[in-house]
């Protein structure tokens, strides 16, 4: 088979990265949007490990674990957005899509958004995470007791939200949107006891700034989780009304 590549790409970015989309399915769109589907499943899968990993590295203070997620994030998760993207664009090029499959296709471009943003937010982490260990910043007793909870209720959300997707569960895309509210009460509750810690003199400025940086990219990863639940309740939606 025959692997997309852009016209105004560089031969040395030639190297294959993804697995199901071929330029040859453009002339079958019900198959060419089905294989878009099962190539952003398999970015989502790659997203949310790289979520984790973050968290890992940065638990651990891991150095190997910061250099797999950057290495994940700019050599797969990168590309491949770059890939599902253009075959998408590509595909709504076709003057034979129904309306409904042009709507999937802006559908599975909202996600994609989400889903290359859990990466990019990753790499945030990773790179907090390099600096405190280069920097030796320490983090009191309490601050790592509320990143533990904030970093495993992320975890599991976007787990669950790639759930929701490749499973198309409504029921799974209403319990990530569930989560994302439990999830604002621990951040909003993490960030009042940090502000209480500055104010004890228990934080350090560096800390401050690390820990401060940490939790925002939390809640914006628990953001485009609770997206891609929104986006599989907004399919169901639109199969019920056609």
């Amino acid at each position: 088979s025959r692997f997309l590549v852009r016209d105004d790409k560089p031969a040395t970015e030639n190297k294959r990265v993804t697995q199901y989309i071929e330029e040859s399915y453009y002339s079958i769109p019900a198959l060419a949007i089905s294989e878009a589907r099962r190539e952003l499943v398999r970015m989502g899968r790659e997203a949310a490990s790289v979520v984790s990993l973050s968290a890992e590295a940065l638990l651990q203070e891991d150095s190997r674990r910061i250099d797999e997620v950057i290495h994940v994030e700019q050599d797969l998760l990168d590309p491949l957005t770059h890939e599902i993207e253009y075959f998408i664009d590509r595909l709504m090029e076709e003057q034979h899509l129904s309306s409904e499959q042009k709507e999937r296709c802006f559908q599975l471009k909202a996600l994609l958004i989400d889903i290359e943003r859990l990466g990019d937010l990753a790499e945030n982490i990773a790179q907090a995470a390099r600096e405190k260990i280069q920097d030796q910043v320490s983090f009191s007793e309490g601050a790592v007791t509320d990143l533990l909870t904030l970093v495993q209720h992320v975890v599991e959300t976007v787990n669950l939200a790639i759930d929701a997707f490749e499973k198309d569960d409504d029921l799974l895309a209403s319990l990530v949107c569930q989560r994302e509210s439990d999830f604002d009460h621990h951040y909003y509750r993490s960030r009042q006891s940090h502000i209480d810690r500055m104010n004890a003199g228990i934080c350090s400025a560096e800390g401050n700034v690390l820990f401060t940086e940490i939790i925002r990219n939390l809640e914006r990863i628990s953001d485009h989780a609770d997206n891609i639940g929104i986006g599989v309740q907004r399919h169901h939606q639109l199969m019920k009304a056609i």
